[in-house]
């Protein structure tokens, strides 16, 4: 039986990938909404605004309830 060991430096890594991760998906999100209202100042219309609201959210929630199960 092999046994594994876990550095010590485990949690300085695993800070160093979630805060990545964090910021990663924080930007992705300012972004998106960026774009939406965009879009909406552009155009005048709510309409858009509805439709690249739904376009935003709706990959998001679709892989979100698939990796869920």
């Amino acid at each position: 039986m092999t046994t594994t060991t876990i550095p010590a430096n485990w949690r300085r890594t695993f800070f160093i990938i979630f805060s990545g991760q964090a910021f990663s998906l924080l930007s992705s999100s300012m972004v998106q909404f960026s774009i939406i209202w965009w879009l909406t100042g552009t155009t005048g219309s709510a309409v858009m605004l509805s439709n690249a609201s739904a376009a935003g959210l709706l990959p998001q929630a679709l892989l979100g309830r698939s990796l869920v199960r």
